[in-house]
């Protein structure tokens, strides 16, 4: 075994399970670098310069290796246009997207039979560019292309290797490159200010930062500026930024700037074992791109797109496979009365700022001083939502602290505490109280008729309520308007409907397999509208459904409730 191959197994067992530092990085596999090769590549080609397939030389010969002549004439003119092509990693880590890139290069010459000292040498000291901050993995890469020339017997006379912060040191003034590969670093901006803090010092990041933004959004905007007109870029990142609220301003560049081109998405597959990332793969263009193509991970094309397809007017960028869906969506979107957010009031439920100092168990409560049972209420959690219904009992309880005029003894009480809720940055801005909740809401929230749904849950769970639900910041609640079109107990049934789950599964936020519900997702939601005697039906259902005895479903006979429910969905399905 050659000390390149040793390196090169190496350090691909060691990025096949997840590396993580303190930046954030997590280091690709082969399997997910040879994807990559293959959408930059044939995206690159096809587009630009020439229809050929890829597909044969590269996943029936290069990943099987197996030189064959009957892939000659394809690798010769495959060859002549990317030998020359520049390439540019700008978070390499360890090399390992270039050097698969690499290794496919020296793949198509021995095709060709060509040169492969003289084409590698040039590849190498004048295409092939690679930066990253971590001096270590610099290093590695080193290392391991060092082993390649000694297999290949070449020596280059230099290596575009360079430790730094590629999103503020510029290496290469005017140079623009035809490629750009890279698997960003991904950094939430929330404790980790120490990252963001001097790229928003700079020129570059005073123009593309944006709050609640990942890190990885700046190596979109780098590529861009690094880029070639005619240039393809492919990174490998979190599929989140796709609806992010903190990507508003990416999304609208990308829309303006760039083109989607090809994409890949892993859903909850751990691409990367030991840590949770919902990941995609994407190309994007420069110039404007006919065709959207969506791939499967056999290198197989899945679905042709219309880049209007992917862009919605709310601005969040979807990729829908099923034309079946598309069609039922689109029947929604042209049959809405108007949006959530426009005919509902939606509300966030209270921050507490610290649990352990407002929230009791029955038991811990009677502990307390008995003034402060006037400060109670019943506090729910989002587990107790469920469709349709909530679950009316509860064993927790809630000091509901909101304004100035506590009594005495329940603030001594709350002393233990001081030093915690002292450090809130509401009381620090003199906007609350020590001994308040942090953002009580308006108590009117929580109180009367309204609908109730947790933040994050594998399915539509609405739930109608018209006693007291006081909960967290992870339950949302929907109340009504003067100008609200349906009832809320309508507005329930709609909610938690089949066509509504098809709705918020592909054109609203989600977390993996799990829907975003809140504020933002649920404002946007459309409301259907429907005709006198569609919506007559809907209220006598209604009627019919929240009229049953709620507490464990116990007292109604269930198949009722499912055909009433049954009826419902029918009811969206056929309205005109």
């Amino acid at each position: 075994m050659s000390n390149y191959t040793h390196l090169r197994e190496r350090y691909s067992h060691e990025t096949s399970v997840t590396i993580q530092d303190v930046s954030g990085t997590v280091y690709t596999p082969k399997w997910l670098a040879q994807q990559m090769i293959f959408q930059l590549i044939d995206d690159h080609i096809c587009k630009n310069f020439t229809s050929f397939n890829l597909y044969p030389l590269y996943v029936e010969g290069y990943l099987k290796d197996e030189v064959s002549e009957s892939f000659s004439e394809d690798s010769q003119e495959l060859l002549s246009l990317i030998k020359s092509s520049k390439i540019l990693d700008l978070s390499c880590g360890s090399g390992v997207l270039l050097l698969t890139y690499i290794e496919f290069v020296e793949y198509l010459v021995k095709c060709c039979k060509a040169d492969l000292s003289t084409i590698m040498t040039n590849l190498v000291e004048d295409c092939i560019y690679g930066i990253d901050i971590d001096e270590t993995a610099i290093l590695v890469f080193k290392e391991t292309l060092i082993a390649y020339f000694e297999s290949i017997e070449i020596t280059p006379k230099k290596l575009n290797l360079f430790c730094g912060n590629s999103l503020i040191e510029d290496y290469f003034d005017t140079l623009k490159f035809d490629l750009i590969i890279g698997n960003p670093p991904y950094i939430g901006e929330k404790n980790n200010l120490n990252w963001f803090q001097p790229i928003k010092d700079t020129p570059f990041g005073k123009k593309y930062y944006e709050g609640k933004m990942d890190y990885f959004y700046f190596f979109i905007y780098r590529g861009w500026e690094l880029l070639k007109s005619e240039g393809s870029l492919c990174y490998l990142s979190s599929n989140y930024f796709l609806s992010a609220d903190g990507a508003k301003h990416l999304r609208s560049f990308i829309k303006t700037h760039f083109t989607f081109s090809r994409y890949i998405d892993y859903g909850d597959a751990r691409v990367f074992p030991e840590r949770k990332l919902h990941a995609c793969i994407y190309v994007l263009k420069r110039q404007p791109v006919d065709t959207v193509i969506m791939y499967d991970e056999d290198y197989r094309i899945e679905k042709k797109l219309s880049p209007e397809l992917i862009y919605q007017e709310d601005g969040l960028v979807k990729f829908i496979v099923s034309d079946l869906v598309q069609s039922r969506i689109n029947h929604i979107k042209s049959g809405k009365i108007g949006l959530l957010g426009d005919l509902y009031n939606v509300h966030q439920g209270i921050v507490t700022g610290s649990d352990a100092a407002f929230v009791y168990t029955e038991e811990e409560l009677s502990q307390l001083p008995k003034e402060a049972l006037q400060y109670a209420v019943p506090f729910f959690k989002n587990s107790d939502i469920k469709h349709y219904f909530a679950n009316k009992d509860t064993k927790l309880r809630l000091l509901y602290l909101n304004h100035n005029s506590i009594d005495e003894k329940v603030i001594k009480y709350m002393e233990k505490y001081e030093m915690k809720l002292s450090k809130r940055r509401e009381v620090t801005k003199g906007i609350r109280s020590w001994f308040t909740l942090t953002w009580p809401r308006d108590p009117s929230i929580f109180e009367g008729e309204k609908l109730v749904v947790p933040q994050r849950a594998r399915t539509n769970r609405f739930a109608y309520v018209k006693d007291h639900f006081y909960a967290s910041a992870d339950v949302y609640y929907i109340k009504g308007k003067v100008n609200s079109p349906y009832s809320l107990k309508v507005l329930c049934l709609l909610l938690n409907s089949n066509a509504y789950m098809e709705w918020l599964s592909h054109m609203g936020k989600r977390k993996g397999q799990l829907l975003e519900l809140y504020a933002t997702p649920l404002k946007a939601i459309p409301i259907i509208k429907f005709d006198k005697i569609d919506l007559l039906e809907l209220e006598e259902i209604s009627e019919k459904v929240f009229n049953f005895e709620t507490q464990n479903n116990v007292g109604f006979d269930e198949k009722v409730l499912d055909g009433l429910i049954k009826r419902v969905d029918q009811i969206i399905e056929n309205r005109k």
